[in-house]
């Protein structure tokens, strides 16, 4: 038995409202997204930006509508002129969403992951939580062509018979083995090879964050939420031959998720676990 995730509007809606709610009502953990994605923004904007956020802040202490919603039209405004950036996109979700505009808030939304700046910046401390949950279950290919190109360096056949007969990989060994255990076992040429693994890896991930989310505003325009629209195939960037990177594309399709599940699991493990790798690099 074989399947395909798809992701229908209703899934997105539940998603994005949880974000945005629990945003809402957590002044330090929005002040600490704003934060950050202001120090990611151009100084010349942050004045308007920061403008923009304290508008949003005094709207939501507002117990009056009228001043309410007074002041989140303000924050419309302010944000209408600006470029593409993160924090706008996050502002005016979280403006959207204060207006009961669920559909509006959860589209500005995946601008984040869809915006000038790296979405790698939304998948790791924006929104952790809606990207797992959105995202990665469309991303089991992805993790799977890296699990493969960090097997086929881990294994390849050392300079010395005596390392060679001590090094040998397996599915359980890339997820199991503890990371400074690898890296004893590792030559400098493999930790190269495995760092620009890692780069191609992220690039790889920002790249299909922005296909994702295209495909999940499209999902969103459906107004049918019974009706599954099929997700995009993924893309690969392959190195061109002879090293160096190259600008050969690849489309990848949706990978058939095992009946038991376990692939799919053990790699969603190792794509949570593989920075602790890196990290020692």
């Amino acid at each position: 038995m074989t399947t395909v995730v798809v992701t229908t509007r209703s899934q997105i809606l539940r998603h994005t409202a949880a974000f945005t709610s629990s945003v809402l009502s957590q002044p330090e953990l929005r002040r600490r997204l704003i934060a950050t994605l202001l120090r990611d923004t151009p100084t010349s904007d942050q004045k308007h930006l920061k403008l923009a956020a304290d508008t949003l802040e005094s709207a939501i202490s507002f117990s009056s509508s009228a001043l309410r919603t007074s002041s989140l039209s303000l924050v419309e405004k302010l944000l209408f002129p600006l470029p593409d950036f993160a924090l706008s996109s996050l502002l005016l979700s979280l403006a959207h969403a204060l207006r009961n505009r669920p559909t509006e808030s959860a589209t500005s939304l995946l601008q984040i992951f869809h915006s000038n700046n790296k979405p790698s910046l939304a998948r790791s401390e924006i929104a952790p939580a809606l990207y797992e949950r959105l995202f990665s279950p469309h991303l089991f290919p992805v993790f799977r062509w890296f699990d493969e190109q960090r097997t086929n360096i881990l294994s390849s056949s050392p300079s010395t018979s005596s390392r060679e007969n001590d090094y040998s990989v397996s599915e359980e060994y890339s997820v199991v083995l503890p990371c400074a255990k690898v890296l004893s076992k590792m030559s400098e040429e493999q930790a190269a090879k495995l760092r620009e693994v890692e780069r191609e890896y992220e690039e790889v991930l920002d790249e299909n964050c922005r296909v994702l989310a295209e495909y999940f505003k499209e999902v969103l325009v459906n107004e049918n939420t019974d009706a599954g629209i099929s997700p995009p195939s993924l893309i690969l960037k392959s190195a061109a031959e002879g090293g160096g990177r190259g600008n050969k594309t690849e489309e990848m399709t949706q990978m058939s998720v095992l009946e038991n599940g376990r692939y799919n699991v053990m790699l969603y493990i190792y794509s949570l676990t593989k920075y602790i790798t890196f990290i020692y690099l």
